[in-house]
């Protein structure tokens, strides 16, 4: 094939794309400048190699078509399996919205109503459509629009009036946020459910902070509690072995720890708090269970904030450069 034809040739396998209309997806032909380049490098080229440049990049036009095709299919299969009527339970992930799934992104561009949580569901809000309906259902200490059996309810009620509904929640919808009990109140109205999982904060702390939950010959184990269990004695944790993530803890970090002192953990286990995970406003503070409760006080950290506590965050560089200047400053 002439160079004079390949443009026009490629041009045409490129064009016989069919837009999207539902997604406003298409391929963009080639440039006047693009066409220019791939001219002058078959010039420089052996007749010979001529057939072998076109045919290159026709099968690279091809492959791009084919993965056009295969996401707007998969964009259209998302839809089909949220129709109306339904309700889906989405995981915001730990609050960087670079952690948000594709998935939720898609569920939260068809949703018609979004119901969703005061905490690391700001970024998530960006993908839903203008002409959705926001409802904050903001819980927490002194604010608060209702009860889960309220949220249950309004859940019901957008459903059973034929509109896509989105119940978005910080980190991943079944861990501690009460998930559950929403998709069990649904499923006994006959509502459909869809759960997408989010990068629940146990995870998105744990990688922003380079703490790896488990390590091999460290800890092959890691409870995700709440300080209240801590603080009743339900967190076992194998002398400090186990990897312990404890949410919603602030208020609670200083019975957790002198609970954990008490069963048996040493005090120099190393631990973490860390507020804002994944955010630009993240502020992390180093310790030992030992000194945990004074050093988060001292912080003067706010909510959200998660405590990570066990070997393990012995393993982070900042646990270890933390230590290091703890000795130092003992030796001074």
């Amino acid at each position: 094939m002439k160079m004079k034809h390949f443009s026009g040739a490629l041009q045409e396998e490129i064009s016989s794309v069919n837009p999207c209309r539902q997604h406003g997806c298409r391929l963009q032909p080639l440039s006047p400048n693009a066409v220019s380049g791939i001219r002058l490098l078959s010039a420089n080229l052996a007749p010979r190699s001529h057939c072998e440049v076109t045919t290159a990049c026709l099968f690279r036009a091809r492959a791009r078509r084919s993965a056009l095709i295969a996401s707007c299919a998969e964009s259209n299969a998302q839809l089909t399996a949220f129709p109306p009527g339904s309700v889906a339970l989405v995981g915001a992930g730990p609050g960087a919205g670079d952690l948000l799934t594709l998935r939720a992104a898609q569920l939260l561009g068809a949703a018609e109503v979004v119901l969703y949580d005061r905490l690391g569901c700001s970024a998530a809000l960006s993908h839903v459509r203008s002409s959705a309906t926001l409802i904050s259902v903001a819980k927490g200490r002194g604010v608060g629009t209702g009860s889960q059996g309220w949220i249950c309810e309004e859940l019901a009620r957008h459903a059973a009036a034929g509109k896509r509904v989105v119940r978005l929640k910080g980190g991943d919808p079944f861990t501690f946020g009460r998930g559950g009990e929403e998709a069990a109140h649904l499923r006994a109205l006959n509502v459909q459910v869809l759960v997408c999982p989010g990068v629940t904060a146990a995870a998105g702390a744990a990688a922003a902070l380079q703490i790896p939950l488990t390590h091999f010959g460290v800890s092959a184990a890691i409870r995700l509690c709440t300080a209240h269990d801590v603080r009743d004695g339900f967190a076992l944790h194998n002398g400090g072995r186990d990897t312990i993530v404890v949410y919603m803890g602030l208020r609670e970090v200083a019975a957790a720890a002198a609970a954990l002192l008490k069963d048996g953990m040493p005090g120099r286990t190393p631990a973490a708090a860390v507020q804002d995970a994944t955010m630009g406003t993240q502020k992390v503070v180093w310790s030992c269970v030992a000194r945990l409760a004074k050093d988060v006080e001292k912080a003067a950290l706010v909510s959200p904030t998660l405590i990570i506590i066990g070997d393990v965050v012995g393993e982070a560089p900042g646990w270890v450069a933390w230590a290091g200047d703890l000795v130092s400053s003992d030796a001074a």
